[in-house]
């Protein structure tokens, strides 16, 4: 009878620890499900910034626990860009035309404040654009919030400072008439505000 006992209980605790890693496999699964995010690394996104006329196609991917790499590529209202920056009596206006398109193309470093997707977040973005033929490079912080829907769209909106560069010219008269003020380079100051919506996946 003793036998038998001892048979029976090393049975069962045989039974229990064969059991424990799909109790806890299952376990897990019921009640730490995040609905496949964590198997999400990668946002498509459209960006628009009104400021400054700027429209934006970006991707982002997670590369470590609260940060990511985001790039894009836009095009830019050359029109807005005049009206910003290169009044009659701007010190170091822009060549560039009274209207047209211009190209824009970025990538930035971001870090969220609290792991991926769905909170503050500082980035360092530099950018490059060209309008009428010529070259601007700008870089400096920006700061956003990001909010996820449904664990598959993301809405988002950052702002900032940056440092822009470029060649000075000299406004004369009319409206896109200019003359080469000197060969350095100057800088002035850019500031976006960007919102944009993405898809996760």
């Amino acid at each position: 009878m003793l036998k038998l006992r001892l048979a029976l209980s090393a049975t069962m605790i045989l039974l229990l620890f064969t059991s424990l890693p799909a109790f806890s496999q299952s376990d897990a699964t019921k009640y730490f499900d995040d609905g496949g995010i964590s198997n999400r690394k990668k946002i498509i996104k459209l960006g628009f910034d009104p400021l400054n006329g700027e429209k934006l196609i970006t991707f982002e991917k997670h590369i470590f626990d609260n940060g990511s790499f985001e790039y894009g590529l836009g095009v830019v209202d050359i029109g807005t860009q005049f009206r910003l920056f290169n009044k009659p009596d701007s010190e170091r206006p822009i060549q560039i035309d009274s209207t047209g398109l211009g190209y824009t193309a970025t990538i930035a470093l971001k870090v969220y404040s609290e792991g991926f997707l769905s909170h503050f977040y500082i980035c360092i973005q530099p950018k490059i654009t060209v309008m009428s033929g010529n070259f601007l490079a700008s870089f400096g912080p920006q700061f956003g919030y990001q909010y996820l829907i449904k664990n598959r769209v993301t809405i988002s909106a950052e702002t900032g400072g940056s440092v822009r560069f470029y060649k000075p010219y000299k406004y004369t008269s009319g409206i896109n008439s200019y003359t080469n003020q000197d060969k350095n380079i100057t800088f002035g100051f850019y500031f976006p505000i960007l919102i944009k919506a993405g898809i996760l996946f």
